[in-house]
């Protein structure tokens, strides 16, 4: 018995692999093509391949309000408004990451949490939702056998 057979693969899923393979690198390749060839496309060929991604699952919505404003700042400002916007927005997330670190030694200094991330708060909620399902499942499990 081969691999193929205790794996349970068939020729019909690598078929299939491949044309998802085949298909991924044609749409990413034209992605990379039009936004080369056309300044006002949109969809950029990184954003394709991390759409399915933890961090687009977290940041979505800052990502989407950063995208809207930089389309608003260069459709009514034009490129001169831009580059002089660049500053600030940089010196705005530099700031997130200098107060995100002076909160961090605080927690340290007192041993208490001053300041949590978004994304690790909905990583310990989602842990605890998988604990308690966990619990309920067992008791379900426990119930159906009669113990």
């Amino acid at each position: 018995m081969g691999l193929d057979a205790q794996i349970g693969t068939s020729e019909i899923t690598i078929y299939l692999v491949w044309v998802l393979l085949v298909f991924g690198l044609g749409l990413t390749s034209a992605l990379m093509i039009l936004h080369a060839r056309f300044l006002w496309w949109p969809l950029h060929p990184p954003g394709y391949a991390m759409a399915n991604s933890w961090g687009m699952s977290n940041l979505w919505s800052c990502l989407s309000v950063a995208w809207l404003t930089k389309l608003l700042i260069l459709r009514h400002g034009g490129l001169r408004l831009y580059r002089r916007a660049v500053p600030f927005f940089l010196g705005m997330a530099l700031g997130d990451y200098i107060f995100g670190g002076i909160w961090s030694i605080g927690s340290i200094l007192t041993n208490t949490t001053l300041y949590q991330l978004l994304a690790i708060k909905k990583i310990q909620f989602k842990e605890k939702c998988f604990e308690i399902r966990k619990q309920a499942g067992w008791r379900i499990l426990r119930d159906a056998k009669g113990n």
